[in-house]
């Protein structure tokens, strides 16, 4: 446990560098010394009164740069998660004399709708620790559900049938669309594929060709999540043997382009040899969105790439889990969107306020109406989105002319388990779309409250989750949890450009049964102009490499 820093250049877990890349004048960069601890045990908590730590910041706010933190454990036990048990920090008004400011972390109180996980704190819970923080079952169940749509108000109900009349609408001019748009150009054809693994590695006998089709497309984008290990319980930066099954799965013709590791959250992006010369400024990065924003339990990872003119972006995301969770799902979404556009787009984003080394640590973001107006455009900064007004939007999403949003975003369906089972029952595709009305993300999309530009292909398949593992039956266990499209999709087009991506299918793949998730997938036909109408003469400056996991665990 005292073998040095646990973490590099990592503030707030957003990074995208390795400490290597870091200028001369910050190798020794001046530091506070700030001192975390749990205070005294409570009645009903959970934690060691026995354990804290020690944590060493960098007050430099100049340029972009993240803070370097150093964690180092107190007496005789490593740190471990309870350390940081909550994001919500007190900090003393006056700093005791000769010493550090002290912030103490407020041990986390006895929940009465979850229990002690297995890593002993109830904020890693797996997801097969999970209790639903709703109520058990029956008429109280219903009438909590009818009381979340009356809340809603009328205008998000008949905006979630928007959205999914909108999806037909697309599905079906999909069908009729001529690959060939206006202007000359190229149709990639784009596999992008999510799975959250269940914590458990994939043996050499499955077979991931009914998900990944081998030697079918130009570029494929693999995202995972709980990859080989729980949620939580991994530091890796790695996962080779994942990455070899995929190759096996996908084929000899093909290089990774990128790749990004970030506890068990994985992210790949594969192309054909033959269009790797075409593919330049090529960059990773990461978010942590975990508890404290330090803990990798939940995060985000992007890969962002120029193809010839037009800028290409995947991200896949691992969001928090409960039924009750909405708002911490989309706290997730938009602190990944934003820090992203930090890390991916620094150039941009340096015309927004500076935020302090602490307010990333702890995900605060800088205050909207402070927002700098955006730079005139010059030849080398051609970024398309500023906001009406003029004002820079702190978006990656709205930065990249070709965009693609996946993982387990973990929204539920906000109905009882016996109702789900009856239309799931009746196969038809009236019955799913019933269900897709009492769906939290597209609820939450229809109030604009995440994935603002946002698209998702029309859903004809079951939820993809939860499975008894090795099964094809609904979880049977004594919670018997409620279906859900936990995994998703999504992608982005310019507004002046909406046709450019199409999708052809949109599928969970039945035939895995390792995971209590299935595997979903989907495949694109993507249009790259041949002449220069895309955003890649902006220079984005984005770090040149991906960095490892930082996360205390």
């Amino acid at each position: 446990p005292n073998q040095g820093p646990l973490s590099s250049w990592g503030g707030g877990g957003a990074r995208s560098q390795h400490l290597d890349d870091a200028p001369d004048a910050l190798a020794s960069p001046p530091v506070m010394e700030i001192q975390l601890r749990p205070l005294p045990k409570k009645q009903g908590a959970v934690g060691s009164e026995n354990r804290q730590a020690n944590v060493r910041v960098d007050p430099s706010l100049g340029g972009n740069r993240d803070s370097l933190i150093q964690l180092s454990p107190v007496g005789r036990s490593s740190v471990g998660a309870d350390s940081l048990v909550s994001p919500k920090m007190m900090h003393s008004p006056e700093p005791p004399v000769g010493g550090a400011p002290v912030f103490e972390a407020e041990a986390p109180r006895a929940d009465p709708v979850r229990k002690r996980s297995s890593t002993g704190n109830p904020d890693l819970l797996s997801e097969d620790d999970e209790e639903e923080d709703v109520p058990a079952a029956g008429a109280a169940l219903q009438e909590h559900f009818a009381s979340l749509k009356a809340e809603r108000g009328s205008g998000v109900e008949k905006g979630i049938k928007s959205i999914i009349l909108d999806a037909k609408k697309e599905e079906m001019r999909s069908k009729r669309y001529d690959a060939k748009i206006s202007g000359t150009g190229t149709a990639l054809s784009v596999c992008v594929g999510t799975w959250n693994m269940g914590g458990r590695a994939c043996p050499d006998d499955v077979d991931l060709s009914s998900w990944l089709q081998r030697d079918e497309f130009d570029v494929y984008a693999v995202g995972v999540q709980e990859c080989e290990a729980g949620a939580g319980v991994s530091t890796a930066n790695q996962r080779p043997r994942w990455e070899r099954k995929l190759s096996d799965c996908i084929g000899t013709k093909y290089v990774i382009l990128a790749k990004h590791c970030l506890g068990t959250t994985h992210l790949c992006c594969f192309v054909r040899k033959e269009l790797q010369a075409e593919c330049h400024d090529v960059h990773t990065a990461q978010v942590i969105t975990g508890v404290g924003k330090v803990v990798a339990n939940k995060a985000g990872v992007g890969v962002c790439f120029d193809f010839r003119h037009t800028s290409f972006l995947f991200v896949t995301a691992h969001f928090a889990a409960h039924m009750g969770k909405i708002k911490a799902r989309n706290d997730d979404y938009a602190r990944i969107d934003r820090e992203l556009f930090r890390l991916m787009c620094p150039k941009i984003a340096a015309t927004l306020p500076k935020q302090s080394s602490m307010s990333l640590m702890l995900g605060i973001g800088p205050d909207a109406s402070k927002v700098a107006p955006a730079p005139a455009p010059t030849m080398d900064q051609t970024f398309p989105p500023a906001k009406a007004g003029g004002r820079v939007e702190p978006s990656v999403s709205a930065h990249f002319d070709r965009v693609f949003w996946f993982g387990d975003f973990n929204y539920r369906i906000e109905n009882t388990r016996e109702y789900v089972d009856g239309k799931l029952g009746e196969k038809s595709e009236q019955a799913l779309q019933s269900l897709l009305e009492d769906d939290q993300l597209l609820a939450q999309m229809a109030g604009q409250a995440v994935f603002k530009g946002c698209k998702e292909p029309m859903i004809h398949f079951a939820p993809s989750y939860k499975y008894d593992k090795g099964t094809d039956t609904y979880d049977t266990g004594k919670k018997m949890r409620v279906q859900a499209w936990t995994d998703r999709i999504l992608f982005r087009t310019p507004a002046d450009n909406p046709d450019c991506i199409r999708c052809t299918n949109y599928d969970a793949v039945m035939d895995i049964r390792l995971s209590d998730h299935k595997p979903v997938v989907a495949h694109f036909e993507v249009h790259v102009p041949t002449e220069d109408k895309g955003t890649t003469k902006v220079g984005r400056q984005a770090m040149k490499k991906g960095s490892s996991a930082c996360a205390i665990l």
